[in-house]
């Protein structure tokens, strides 16, 4: 069995070299494993997801490879590679490279950063022709992201601290959706709120908590139903485990939904503050 799957991943390694993939190992490299419990049964555990991080020496992703193809979730099979490159510490280009569905091959995206004399970023440029660029336009203590018809604007306290990020109208600048953040001792309170306008309105409500580290430890989301989230980490302080949990509204009863796994398969013997800070943001932004 072991040689069978070997042998399916050298045949998929040797397709994507056929394409001119050209690979970006980094010094640091992370597995992510993610399960699910059908009906919250433990009998019922199957491995969905499973994904690679490469970072270099300095905590930056260089690659990630996500295994499973759209509608063909074969985890022996490599899905999507996201190739990212950078000049004088700064991310300049992304290579997005995605699997048919229908075969082997790979079709590549790329997104093209480009920053001001401030070192700025300023403009984002989409080689898929649908994408339209985004261009970033900056305030006293606010940012906004303009694409289309709609632009993201954030608003940050004077401590850096997110407290607003709104979906705004080009044309009216109305409000489409807004969070409102509010930080609370060692945890931050997000409320969400839709302005749809067509009767079918949303909200939500997260809540944030913080160990004395200032490490995310767990994240509760109440809408139509409660969603926990526990972050659990490794001696040398990477996301090593994450739980989500599932609850109804009436009454609380959390039973476990999935269940992320990641280990180091390889990195420097130390890890600063800094580069596991960057790691665990990509780790957590999955």
């Amino acid at each position: 069995m072991k040689l069978k799957i070997t042998l399916i991943f050298l045949i998929c390694i040797s397709k994507i070299y056929s394409q001119k993939i050209e690979r970006k190992i980094g010094e640091i490299k992370i597995t992510q494993e993610v399960f699910y419990f059908e009906d919250y049964l433990k009998s019922k555990k199957r491995k969905v997801s499973k994904s690679e991080f490469y970072f270099d020496n300095f905590g930056k992703i260089v690659e990630k490879i996500s295994y499973g193809r759209q509608h063909h979730n074969k985890l022996n099979v490599i899905g999507d590679i996201e190739q990212y490159s950078y000049e004088n510490n700064k991310l300049v280009s992304k290579k997005h490279w995605i699997s048919s569905c229908e075969n082997e091959s790979f079709s590549v995206y790329k997104t093209e950063l480009i920053y001001d004399e401030n070192n700025l970023l300023i403009k984002e440029i989409f080689s898929n022709p649908i994408s339209q660029p985004f261009i970033y336009k900056y305030g006293k203590n606010k940012t906004e992201i303009h694409s289309g018809n709609f632009y993201i604007q954030k608003v940050f306290d004077e401590q850096e601290r997110i407290i607003e990020c709104s979906q705004i109208f080009e044309e009216t600048n109305k409000i489409r959706w807004q969070y409102l953040y509010e930080y609370r001792d060692n945890y931050r309170i997000a409320n969400f709120q839709t302005y749809y306008g067509d009767g079918k309105e949303n909200s939500k409500k997260e809540i944030v908590v913080f160990d004395k580290k200032n490490r995310k430890i767990s994240k509760e989301i109440i809408d139509y139903g409660k969603t926990k989230i526990i972050y659990k980490y490794s001696e040398n302080g990477i996301i090593n485990e994450i739980e989500e949990y599932e609850s109804s509204l009436e009454k609380e009863d959390y039973k476990l939904l999935r269940l992320t796994k990641i280990k180091i398969n390889k990195s420097p013997k130390i890890l600063t503050k800094e580069i596991i800070e960057k790691i665990n943001s990509e780790l957590d932004n999955v």
